[in-house]
């Protein structure tokens, strides 16, 4: 069998939560004879790339795609899997589904978000103000950015169901659509309407392989972690510095750390609002490998706005980092199970997170206690249990061929 790649990016294993789970297919697959190749829109300068038996940098300017044509034909793809996110290459759907019609290839479109995650940007007016003066944003994606915000506070987000099921229907150009949790097939259809093209769900697998012992739980110190690219508008880590500086007024947080891994443009905002708070406990590590840090984090913070299903949830439970998390998107209660293997929260419930977040602080046996209970319910999403599901999605499209 011969699967293609399609992505917005070249892959790599060093790159985000996306590039990182094809990766991990990738090896795997070839290690089931399954030839691998790959096609993407752009090139990004990401250190390390994943190989692959062939690649192609489509041809933007192309507009009947003749060059996927000819890598599609000359390679005998059987299967692609897509997983473009950037709304200006989805068009590409249309095209490529008239061609893998004479080829008699089948189309997987992955979709590795929230459906209608969109509904929950938002930004305000000083952060605003930052994107400008740091040139992080053009005028024209901040004012969209500001009416976005607008239309949210308003409550009437009904107005961009139009636009969300415009970008969502691309992904009904191929013979499957895949989303990360069952919960998000009622929500994608909610946004396109009936459709006759089947949905599964699709769960991300563990990237980390190594095997983890429980007595890991015996050596960990008091440090709260959060990883992710600094991304204010989805992440919020503006939000846990606020919820860390209520937890500063505890006695119990005094030997305790927050520590921050990541990169990207609202560092300095980020750095800047930490030391407006006064929070001498807060350490930003930069862009580095965590699983150091995971082995040694005792809890494991997450803000976001919305996720698809985050890879850092998956990776702190391996390592029997118990996480809190907003109920900011349905798939949560796939990854945690609420006052057993970690906390769920109530969106933007401050309060309740401080508390929560205290209360494990406090108790260590309570935490060693969901820590194990971590490391025990991430078996689900082993490689070898999603690798299966996938090769049983492949053998069921190709003998329809």
């Amino acid at each position: 069998m011969n699967i293609l790649f399609l992505t917005d990016y070249e892959i790599s294993p060093t790159a985000g939560g996306i590039e990182r789970v094809i990766d991990s297919l990738t090896v795997s697959f070839e290690s089931k004879g399954i030839c691998c190749y790959s096609a993407y829109c752009a090139k990004k300068n990401i250190g390390n790339v994943t190989e692959f038996r062939k690649e192609l940098l489509i041809d933007n300017n192309d507009k009947e795609n003749n060059d996927i044509y000819l890598f599609l034909k000359d390679n005998n793809i059987d299967v692609i899997i897509v997983a473009i996110l950037n709304k200006h290459n989805l068009p590409l759907m249309k095209n490529l589904y008239n061609i893998t019609r004479k080829l008699n290839c089948k189309i997987i479109y992955t979709y590795h978000q929230m459906p209608g995650y969109e509904l929950c940007q938002k930004i305000d007016l000083k952060l605003a103000k930052y994107w400008y003066q740091h040139k992080i944003s053009s005028i024209k994606e901040i004012v969209i950015m500001l009416i976005l915000n607008t239309i949210n506070e308003l409550g009437i987000q009904k107005i961009l169901y139009p636009i969300i099921k415009r970008k969502l229907s691309y992904g009904l150009y191929s013979d499957t659509v895949c989303v990360l949790s069952d919960s998000y097939i009622d929500l994608y259809k909610k946004f396109t309407g009936p459709t006759e093209v089947p949905f599964t769900a699709m769960p991300n697998a563990l990237t980390y392989f190594e095997e983890v012992s429980s007595d890991i739980v015996d050596k960990k110190e008091k440090i709260v972690l959060s990883v992710g690219r600094f991304d204010i508008v989805a992440k919020r880590q503006d939000l846990l510095l606020n919820i860390w500086a209520e937890v500063k007024k505890h006695s119990v947080s005094e030997d305790w750390k927050l520590i921050i891994i990541g990169y990207g443009s609202e560092e300095e905002y980020l750095k800047e609002k930490a030391k407006k708070l006064n929070l001498k406990n807060v350490i930003f590590a930069g862009f580095c490998d965590p699983r150091d840090y995971y082995k040694k984090a005792s809890v494991y913070a997450m803000t976001s706005s919305y996720e698809g299903f985050p890879m850092v949830l998956l990776e702190a439970q391996q390592y029997g980092a118990v996480p809190l998390a907003f109920d900011s998107f349905v798939a949560v209660n796939d990854l945690i199970d609420n006052g057993k293997s970690g906390y769920i929260v109530s969106d933007k419930n401050i309060s309740e997170y401080v508390s929560k977040l205290i209360s494990l602080m406090k108790n260590r046996e309570t935490c060693d206690v969901m820590a194990k209970e971590c490391m025990k319910s991430i078996n689900k999403y082993s490689k070898e249990v999603i690798i299966e599901r996938w090769m049983t999605l492949l053998n069921k499209l190709c003998e329809k061929k």
